[in-house]
């Protein structure tokens, strides 16, 4: 098992995935299977899992570094919230051949639930992308599911060479090699992904969270946080009971777009930063809940909003 964080404020936070236009129409019902419905608004805004999270995590307090692949035309739209965060985004490459990853979000005005449909486009990243001198002792390599297998498998086995920590959302879940996720030092996934591994990997049948979390903890043998929404979070380390976090109850639901992110950016930050796990998380499940109260799924908070909503955690 492979835990050893430790306060790295020297150090930084390593992000790579491909950056993505979200396409938001506002519905007051989404249409049934033939039915056609007005929308009530569109919006468009810079998104994608990896940059919604680096923001995140570099709000969060953590220095942060981007690495990318993004088409001329669309750059400054998709870059311009990292740069004027101050993140660096000298990893951010412009190639005519990238097409980028339009996210075609239908969401309901009252409640916030959405549905996307994903064009992927094609990128252009690749693991050699990162040097090995940035994987060391004082960073953290953040990463999610959405890379090339063959990607994701490199930059885990460099960064886990060079004692680098690394955190892993698995999204969407991959079947990678069982000894290539026993690296991880953090897997973050929520119900419908830890039902996702346990048939992939045929782990168990458990059905309930608490079961599931704690099955995958034990046989990848790594730290596992279980997202559940309104429902909380749940903790497990193997071979120890799990722990569960309530959520953060919130008057009004403006959308849950990139609210798992921002969990996940604000988990890695504060655990590199040096917090326990136990206020790592509550810190997370705050700023996700925040960024349920905003439309942006870019609209991460800073540690001091953060901070308003754990008067009692240090």
């Amino acid at each position: 098992m492979n835990i050893h964080y430790r306060k790295r404020k020297s150090g930084f936070i390593i992000g790579i995935n491909t950056m993505c236009i979200d396409c938001i129409t506002i519905v007051d019902h989404f249409p049934k299977e033939g039915q056609a419905v007005r929308g009530l608004s569109q919006i468009r805004y810079p998104g994608g899992k990896g940059p919604n999270a680096i923001l995140a995590a570099h709000k969060a307090g953590a220095s942060t570094k981007f690495y990318s692949t993004v088409h001329p035309d669309d750059a400054q739209f998709l870059i311009k919230n990292l740069q004027e965060s101050g993140i660096d985004i000298s990893g951010i490459k412009l190639s005519e051949k990238t097409q980028t990853v339009i996210a075609n979000i239908t969401q309901h005005t009252e409640t916030g639930d959405h549905t996307v449909v994903t064009l992927n486009g094609h990128h252009e990243i690749t693991a050699d992308m990162i040097s090995n001198t940035e994987f060391t002792p004082d960073n953290t390599l953040m990463l999610q599911a959405k890379l090339h297998e063959e990607t994701l498998s490199q930059l885990i086995d460099r960064a886990y060479q060079n004692d680098c920590a690394i955190t892993m959302n698995m999204a969407p879940v991959k079947k990678l090699d069982k000894s290539l996720i026993s690296k991880l030092d953090l897997l973050v996934i929520n119900e419908h992904e830890a039902l996702d591994i346990l048939n992939i990997y045929k782990i168990s049948n458990n059905k309930r969270n608490e079961d599931s979390a704690q099955d995958i903890a034990s046989y990848f043998g790594v730290i596992t946080v279980l997202t559940r929404g309104a429902k909380g979070v749940i903790l497990a380390k193997p071979d120890e009971p799990v722990k569960i976090y309530p959520a953060i109850r919130i008057k009004k639901v403006a959308s849950t777009l990139g609210a798992g992110d921002a969990f996940f950016g604000v988990l890695t930050a504060r655990l590199h930063l040096g917090d326990e796990l136990d206020s790592a998380i509550q810190k997370a499940i705050a700023a996700s809940a925040i960024v349920c109260t905003k439309l942006e799924p870019q609209s991460c908070p800073d540690i001091d909003e953060i901070m308003t909503l754990l008067p009692s955690v240090s």
